[in-house]
């Protein structure tokens, strides 16, 4: 029994320190949605109306992950965040290379997408009623960006802060 205590201490010890200097390197701990999908960087794309409210919210990691085990899906958890009316989702699809194909081709249901360069590798963006989306791929990760429009704002107004957020995530998974 304390052979087995005195392991998971070692454990414990070792596996903490590695994400200290990991985490004092300035990279992001892979997978960890959060820690990508900063203050700053939510404060800098969101819309001026916006900041007074952001100032009050913070971060929720994996906002649908309860939901989403109680329907029986795997989570990967630590994948997603949600920052206000900003919404990170890492790695969304199971199979990249053919959703990225499909948007590549707009076909369904990708038709509304629309490719935007100088974002990653390759990059979509879409606006709908009352969501800016786009889709990133970035090196070996790809990852998903949402930004809620307000309730007087059109989300296709959101496209540059959408750009500007995908930037940010991106250089951070270099």
């Amino acid at each position: 029994m304390r052979q087995c205590i005195a392991s998971l201490l070692v454990v414990g010890c070792v596996a903490s320190t590695a994400l200290a200097f990991h985490r004092r390197s300035g990279e992001a701990a892979a997978g960890q949605a959060c820690e990508l999908l900063t203050r700053d960087l939510v404060m800098k794309v969101s819309p001026e109306a916006r900041k007074k409210t952001l100032e009050r919210e913070k971060p929720v990691d994996d906002p649908f992950a309860k939901e989403l085990q109680a329907a029986g899906q795997p989570v990967k958890l630590g994948t997603s965040c949600k920052y206000g009316p900003v919404m990170l989702q890492l790695d969304p699809f199971a199979q990249p290379a053919p959703a990225r194909s499909a948007l590549q081709a707009r076909t369904r249901p990708y038709e509304a997408f629309e490719p935007v360069p100088g974002v990653g590798d390759a990059a979509f963006f879409r606006a709908n009623s009352s969501t800016a989306s786009m889709y990133v791929w970035s090196g070996t990760r790809h990852f998903l960006v949402e930004i809620v429009a307000g309730f007087m704002d059109d989300a296709k107004t959101l496209k540059p802060n959408s750009i500007e957020l995908a930037k940010g995530i991106a250089f951070q998974l270099r």
